[in-house]
């Protein structure tokens, strides 16, 4: 294991600018995802940002496997984040309902965390470690915000399960990892450094349960609003395009479950 060397404190002007920015990205992604939406440019611009992300995620990875580089309690991407980057990637390449789910129920609660209360740790290169944590989880909010409000995915009860019984999986997975490496994935094995959410529950291990209570009630309440009431407007609709021919239906649009 390899000793912390600093830190980025929350809330210093680091913190600020990320979130400014975030702010930025937002107001500029939003809008232009809705100018494109319903038009054939539409899945080209997702399926171009999905692969950069995707080579990007791996380029990374590649680089923390580096024996210079390795670090066995946080190079193995078993953080929600880590998973994270491919989910997003996935949910803009295919923009497949499941990875579409994970992507809005992580992406707008595990990921919003770590932005919120970031424990960012540098090992091996500050700059590089600030650039990696920070693109990565500001992109990875950008893409959830987007599937919703400019995309227009909207969740159900079945994919709030899918998602749940995901995290659940995936809590097992980087709680095995953990106990081989010896690291904090997930901080499944005690609590991060820094301050969190998690400083107001109970130690270790009983603030994991409670955790899960609390991320499946947030989820439902998430859930909810899109659920209740909305069928009409959540059927699924076809997007035509005329051209100079004839009008043809080029594809079915399944951002709303029927």
């Amino acid at each position: 294991m390899r000793e912390i060397t600093g830190s980025m404190p929350s809330y210093g002007a680091a913190h600020w600018l990320m979130l400014a920015l975030l702010v930025v990205l937002v107001a500029v992604c939003v809008p232009l995802a809705r100018r494109i939406r319903g038009t054939e440019r539409e899945a080209r611009v997702y399926r171009r940002c999905g692969w950069v992300l995707l080579a990007w995620s791996i380029g990374w990875w590649g680089w923390g496997m580096l024996p210079e580089n390795w670090n066995p309690g946080e190079s193995l991407p078993l953080h929600y984040s880590d998973a994270l980057r491919l989910i997003a990637a996935l949910a803009l390449i295919t923009r497949r309902r499941l990875w579409l789910a994970l992507l809005f129920f992580w992406g707008l609660s595990l990921n919003l965390q770590a932005v919120v209360t970031p424990s960012l740790n540098y090992y091996v290169s500050a700059s590089a470690e600030f650039v990696d944590y920070w693109s990565f989880h500001l992109l990875v909010q950008v893409a959830a915000i987007v599937i919703v409000w400019g995309y227009g995915y909207r969740p159900t009860w079945r994919e709030y399960w899918w998602a749940f019984g995901s995290a659940v999986v995936w809590a097992v997975v980087a709680g095995v990892g953990n106990v081989v490496s010896g690291g904090n994935y997930g901080f499944l094995a005690h609590k991060p450094a820094t301050a969190s959410a998690l400083d107001v529950m109970p130690e270790w291990p009983w603030y994991v349960p409670i955790v899960l209570l609390l991320v499946g009630g947030v989820w439902a309440l998430m859930t909810w609003p899109f659920a209740r009431g909305r069928g009409k407007l959540r059927n699924t609709w076809e997007t035509t395009y005329v051209t100079p021919d004839t009008p043809r239906t080029i594809r079915r649009n399944d951002r709303a479950a029927p």
